[in-house]
C-alpha cells in the first residue's frame, strides 16, 4: 500500500542518516579526530547537525505529527515521548555547537525516531500478513451447500446467500 512504501522510505532515509550521524559522532567522542582543527571538527559538527535535521523532520514527522495531536487531545502517548525526547536531544545538540562542544547528542535523537520507525514497519509488516491470512481463510469458506427440505428430501445445492434462518443443511 500507498502507507507502507512511504514508512519504508522513510525508514530508508532515516537509517541510512542514522548511521552516517552515529559513525561521524563516536568518532568525535573517541577522539579519532583530534588531529583536525577546531574548525575542521566544527565543520563536521554542522554536518551531523544536517542530517540530523533531515532526521528529525523528515523521518520524524508521522511520529511529531501524532505527538501534536495527542498533546492537542489531551491524550499523550508513546509518540508523545519520543517526539519530545529526540527534539530535546536535537535543540541541546545545536546549543553545544555553538559552545564549539564535541559532545553532541544528534545521535540520540535520530536513534530514538529509526527504532520507533523499525517498530511501526515491523507493526505494519505483521498487520499486512494477518489480513492476506484472514482473506486466504475467508477465501476457504463454501459458496454452495446442500439444503434439505420436504421438497428437496435428499438436498439440493444453493448458494449460502439463499439460506434463511431455520434451513437443515
Amino acid at each position: 500500500t500507498r502507507r507502507s512504501s512511504d514508512l519504508l522510505v522513510r525508514l530508508a532515509v532515516t537509517l541510512v542518516l542514522t548511521m552516517n550521524i552515529m559513525m561521524f559522532s563516536w568518532s568525535l567522542y573517541s577522539g579519532f579526530f583530534l588531529q583536525l582543527s577546531n574548525n575542521a571538527t566544527l565543520m563536521l559538527s554542522w554536518l551531523v547537525l544536517l542530517m540530523a535535521t533531515i532526521v528529525l523532520l523528515y523521518g520524524g514527522y508521522p511520529i511529531h505529527s501524532r505527538a501534536y495531536r495527542g498533546i492537542i487531545a489531551k491524550s499523550p502517548g508513546m509518540e508523545s515521548l519520543i517526539s519530545i525526547g529526540s527534539i530535546i536531544a536535537y535543540c541541546f545538540s545545536v546549543l553545544q555547537i555553538f559552545d564549539s562542544s564535541v559532545h553532541l547528542y544528534f545521535d540520540t535523537s535520530s536513534m530514538l525516531l529509526l527504532l520507533v520507525l523499525i517498530g511501526k514497519r515491523l507493526e505494519q509488516s505483521a498487520k499486512d500478513k494477518i489480513v492476506i491470512g484472514l482473506n486466504e481463510f475467508f477465501s476457504l469458506a463454501p459458496t454452495k451447500v446442500k439444503r434439505y427440505d420436504d421438497q428437496f428430501p435428499r438436498g439440493r445445492y444453493i448458494s449460502v446467500s439463499q439460506l434463511s434462518p431455520g434451513d437443515v443443511i
